[in-house]
């Protein structure tokens, strides 16, 4: 413990000097009534300047009264002379520890007639020490201060009665006033209305001791100092104690008002061996964990009670030792925790038939899982022969099972393709029972042969080794022909061009065969004649001919009824559609007021929607088409109208 007294204490030119606290100014609150003629106080709080007391005090044959009321005359008077007392009355003012800035407020110090600041009828003499200054009060008369004396200062006979007053102070320490109030006459007083000073620091004094404490404990160090109004530890911590529980040195600065005492406490540990019964630990189910301690600390007890160097444990549990070494107690505690070892029962070695799953669960709430196929699930499913393995750990306590998984091959497919019969033939499946399998077909048939004479679809169980399944068989039918085949026995095409001929067959299984070798439904002809074909199916064969015939026709043009010549790269120009050569070609195009817009005399010359370079506006406008074929010398007139869309 070193006590540091941080503001009290300074050096002046090699001088220690005390410096002072907190300002304190007394208003004199009086005791009512009562005439002082020995040393006394009036009330006061001797706590606010830490135990100071000051005793004011006048010769037993003289005195003044204490009492409350107003000043200057009106009401009660405070602090002064009694008239009729005499001229003359010695006051002492002592304080019991000394102060600074010490000052006393004196009203109704008057009768300064001859206002020179010289000899009144009301005065202050032989004051020791002499005053250092006086400062007026505001709306009263000041007071005059000359050495040791203090006389009124009216400055005018109006002035002349119970309305000076000033603050009286002394420089430096302060124990003990003495003055003489000096009266000419009777019925004068003067009022003693305030006293100001500074208080002294305390002196340093033993806050907080330097302490050993035990290792793993803690200690309290307590400050609490009356009338501290702060606190600050180099911990950083304000409030007026604090727990440590570390060595090393620990202050604290303490705020008295304006004063400041820093005390500083070293904590030291005492040397004792450690009591360590290691880390909180995890067991499997059935293994022990052997607790030792060091054998310096001598006899150790445990938490049942048991007395020895060592503790076997092989239950979950918290596990705590304790010792007493050099008035300490050491201890230490342990939690253990016992897991079970998971239940794993995957089942006997088994056999699944293929394409189906065996589904196997190890499933054990809260654990980890793996399983031969790399899978971390709970629930996993086999379909393939092998061994199948799985580990489940419960915090490093792993269990394990396996089996041999066998895959049974399904019977084999006994029947036959899927194929086509003749609407007059008959079918026969015969099922092969070498294989050892059982059947049973869709009518409920358990025999080895189906005659099938219709289409449709057939199946049939097979069942082998305690495995099956169901295999189906399509019979479709050839269709008669002359049910499905239609065609047109003559046929006239345009002279000099191609055309295509045949008949129309709506079955995908017949064949048709030209006289040329070609087959397909289409045949090409170029000339007038006769052509023959034969339409065919493994089951029938019937043949047909068809009769071209050439006529003159003529040419074919179209145009469309509307264009959008709007530059989106589509439908943009208007013309015609035509088939064959055209010899004359003649193309007008009318707005509705009958003015030609358009023409052309060239069939590949388009009109774009413009007239006279400009874009025609939306609406029907008429054309007129002349032109004749140059294969038929036909001539022709088409009229009609045309709409221009944007």
């Amino acid at each position: 413990m070193r006590i540091i007294y941080s503001i009290s204490l300074v050096w002046f030119c090699g001088i220690l000097t005390s410096l002072f606290g907190q300002t304190y100014t007394d208003g004199l609150n009086w005791v009512a009534g009562s005439t002082v003629t020995n040393a006394q106080s009036p009330t006061y709080d001797l706590g606010v300047c830490h135990d100071i007391s000051y005793t004011i005090s006048t010769p037993s044959s003289l005195g003044f009264l204490y009492q409350e009321g107003a000043v200057n005359g009106s009401g009660l008077l405070f602090p002064g002379t009694a008239n009729g007392s005499g001229n003359t009355m010695n006051v002492t003012i002592t304080f019991n520890t000394p102060v600074i800035n010490f000052g006393m407020r004196i009203l109704d110090l008057d009768e300064d007639n001859q206002n020179n600041q010289g000899t009144a009828e009301e005065y202050l003499s032989g004051v020791s020490p002499a005053p250092s200054s006086v400062v007026p009060i505001g709306g009263v008369g000041s007071l005059y201060l000359a050495g040791s004396l203090i006389t009124p200062d009216d400055g005018n006979s109006s002035n002349a009665n119970n309305n000076t007053g000033a603050w009286v102070y002394w420089s430096g320490e302060i124990t003990t006033i003495n003055f003489t109030y000096y009266r000419i006459g009777n019925g004068y007083e003067f009022v003693l209305d305030s006293l100001h000073f500074e208080c002294p620091c305390l002196p340093p004094t033993n806050h907080i001791d330097d302490v050993t404490i035990c290792p793993t404990t803690t200690t309290e160090l307590d400050a609490t100092t009356p009338f501290a109004t702060a606190y600050l530890w180099s911990n950083g911590s304000t409030q007026s104690a604090i727990m440590v529980d570390e060595p090393g040195d620990y202050w604290v600065a303490i705020s008295i008002g304006s004063c400041i005492e820093t005390d500083t406490a070293t904590i030291d540990l005492i040397s004792a061996p450690q009591l360590e019964l290691g880390p909180s630990t995890n067991l499997c189910e059935g293994a022990t964990l052997t607790l030792t301690t060091n054998p310096l600390l001598g006899t150790i007890v445990w938490q049942d009670g048991t007395m020895a160097d060592s503790y076997t444990a092989s239950n979950s549990g918290m596990y705590y030792a304790t010792t007493s070494y050099n008035s300490c107690v050491l201890s230490d505690t342990l939690l253990l925790t016992i897991f079970l070892y998971p239940i794993v029962d995957l089942g006997n070695d088994t056999a699944i038939c293929a394409l189906t799953e065996l589904t196997l669960n190890a499933y054990n709430t809260g654990c980890t899982h793996l399983w031969s196929n790399g899978s971390l699930l709970n629930e996993n499913s086999f379909s393939e022969n092998g061994l199948i393995w799985v580990t489940v750990s419960n915090n490093g306590c792993i269990t394990s099972d396996s089996l041999e998984l066998t895959i049974i091959p399904l019977p084999p497919n006994p029947l036959p393709a899927d194929t086509i019969i003749c609407s007059y033939d008959t079918l026969n499946i015969v099922l092969d029972l070498s294989t050892g399998a059982a059947y049973e077909w869709y009518n409920g048939s358990t025999e080895n042969t189906l005659s099938i004479s219709d289409a449709g679809s057939y199946w049939v169980e097979s069942s082998l080794n305690g495995c099956s399944q169901v295999n189906t068989i399509v019979i479709d039918e050839y269709p008669i022909l002359s049910e499905v085949v239609e065609y047109d026995s003559l046929v006239t095409i345009c002279e000099d061009k191609s055309s295509l001929i045949g008949p129309s067959v709506s079955s995908d299984l017949v064949t048709v065969t030209w006289e040329n070798g070609s087959v397909g439904s289409n045949f090409v002809v170029n000339d007038a004649g006769t052509y023959s074909f034969t339409v065919s199916t493994p089951c029938e064969s019937m043949e047909y001919t068809i009769r071209v015939a050439e006529e003159r026709c003529f040419c074919t043009v179209y145009l469309p009824n509307a264009f959008t010549p709007d530059n989106a790269f589509a439908n943009e120009t208007f013309g015609p559609v035509y088939d064959c050569p055209l010899d004359r070609y003649e193309l007008l195009i009318f707005n509705r007021w009958g003015e030609v817009v358009f023409t052309a005399t060239d069939p590949e010359a388009f009109w774009d929607g413009t007239y006279k370079n400009l874009p025609v506006p939306d609406g029907v406008y008429v054309y007129r088409l002349i032109y004749t074929s140059a294969e038929t010398e036909t001539y022709k007139e088409l009229t009609g109208h045309v709409s221009v869309l944007r």
